[in-house]
């Protein structure tokens, strides 16, 4: 552990007041995680969360995973969703690919999992969505939500399934 990582954190536990760190944030959550400072690793996670940018999402999301963070795991991972692949294609992505491998295929299966509110739908409201996302001609809705486990064979009133109502000339409006 280096001197300043040191010193706040034996300031935090005289104080029990998180430290604004900025650059030491990383070290700083690896050490709250590994002595057990429950309070000190969330505030990390926080402070870590605000700072994401496309090109530290990947070492945050790596960091996230190390070391099993509730909230910044998924803030990391719903960060790069939302920026496409543009993380993937920076220095970070790639000095994470060489360096931390497996923790790397860890964020990659996480990227590709389906929300959680979307893995909790039950059948029936999956099959209501993948006929509305289709109607919509929204495929990411799509995609996401057959990644969910949505069935392709669920119909609507008029017995069309996502394919017909996603097809231009719709069987279904007869």
């Amino acid at each position: 552990m280096e001197g300043p990582v040191l010193r706040q954190l034996l300031s935090y536990m005289y104080t029990l007041q998180a430290p604004q760190l900025s650059s030491m944030t990383p070290q700083m959550l690896a050490v709250a995680d590994k002595y057990g400072l429950s309070a000190l690793k969330a505030a990390c996670e926080q402070q870590l969360a605000t700072q994401l940018t496309v090109e530290n999402a990947a070492a945050t999301a790596v960091l996230a995973v190390r070391h099993c963070c509730p909230s910044l795991t998924p803030a990391s991972v719903a960060f790069i969703k939302d920026h496409n692949f543009r993380v993937m294609a920076t220095q970070g992505w790639a000095d994470m690919m060489r360096s931390h491998t497996e923790d790397l295929i860890e964020v990659s299966r996480l990227l590709a999992e389906p929300p959680e509110e979307i893995r909790s739908l039950s059948v029936e409201e999956k099959g209501r969505r993948l006929i509305q996302a289709a109607e919509e001609g929204s495929v990411e809705e799509i995609r996401t939500l057959l990644a969910a486990g949505a069935d392709l064979g669920v119909r609507d009133k008029y017995m069309g399934t996502a394919l017909h109502c996603a097809a231009p000339t719709s069987l279904h409006v007869l």
